[in-house]
């Protein structure tokens, strides 16, 4: 089983900090893998792209990221970064 959290429509240096911390108490209160769903994402900068990069490459949170918005992709194709499957 798993449970989703689902990010916000702006993702940037205003409220990543605060994001992470409510990530990080979703996943605590589980025993259950977390799924980020990254479809609302309309608004997102390099400090958004930075959260996701963590999340991802955190495997003891137990975390996918799962649904990239359009807005995600097209900055990650910018930014030559690939995320790969979890």
């Amino acid at each position: 089983m798993s449970k989703t959290f689902t990010l916000p429509a702006k993702i940037n240096k205003s409220n990543v900090m605060q994001y992470l911390d409510k990530i990080n108490s979703f996943a605590k209160s589980t025993s259950e893998q977390v799924l980020i769903d990254c479809s609302e994402v309309m608004d997102i900068d390099s400090a958004g792209i930075a959260l996701l990069l963590d999340l991802s490459n955190n495997k003891s949170q137990q975390c996918s990221l799962v649904n990239f918005s359009n807005s995600i992709i097209n900055l990650c194709n910018l930014y030559q970064i690939k995320f790969t499957s979890t």
